[in-house]
């Protein structure tokens, strides 16, 4: 990761330029190298949920709502962790997302506005953490956050819970080959 405001390297795809393309509408090379990693697994044509934490539900709900992607996937689930995701304005209609946003990390505010109110996404605010904003911002929290979720009574997230679940993401059954892909600039 190259976090700095202006990239030094130019080889990191993970970086201040991909959050400015993405906060722009523009496609990315994190979001290139995604979609060429699924191509090269054989996900084409195959039904799909996209995860990602921080910038990567920035660049998973981008890609749920990018026609040339969804062309050769059918983005059924996003499920996004500390990510700013107001930048999308619509996911099409058979796409249902779960934004996970803790109110102590500052990550998820970076756009500036609340997640649009559409019936096929679901935006859960959770505290969780303590006052050190950047430790607020790590995986562990939303985990938490994602278990407080699953034993929720709350009727609309355990219909997207329900639905994931249906749809086969979650479960006890086994899951495929692990295969690491590295996305370069």
């Amino acid at each position: 990761d190259d976090m700095s405001p202006i990239p030094q390297d130019g080889e990191h795809a993970r970086d201040m330029e991909t959050n400015y393309q993405l906060i722009g509408g523009l496609d990315s090379a994190y979001g290139n190298g995604i979609k060429q990693a699924m191509l090269d697994a054989g996900l084409e044509g195959k039904d799909v949920m996209l995860v990602g934490h921080s910038q990567g539900g920035m660049v998973s709900t981008s890609l749920a709502a990018d026609p040339d992607f969804t062309s050769h996937f059918n983005v059924e689930h996003v499920v996004t962790a500390g990510s700013p995701t107001a930048q999308v304005p619509h996911l099409p209609d058979g796409t249902h997302a779960i934004h996970f946003e803790n109110r102590g990390d500052a990550v998820p505010l970076l756009d500036g506005e609340d997640n649009p109110d559409d019936p096929n996404r679901t935006t859960i605010k959770f505290d969780e953490g303590s006052s050190d904003i950047g430790g607020n911002h790590g995986l562990d929290h939303y985990a938490n956050g994602a278990a407080a979720a699953d034993a929720s009574s709350n009727g609309s997230i355990q219909d997207e819970i329900d639905r994931m679940r249906d749809d086969g993401y979650l479960g006890s059954g086994t899951s495929g080959p692990v295969v690491s892909y590295q996305v370069t600039r």
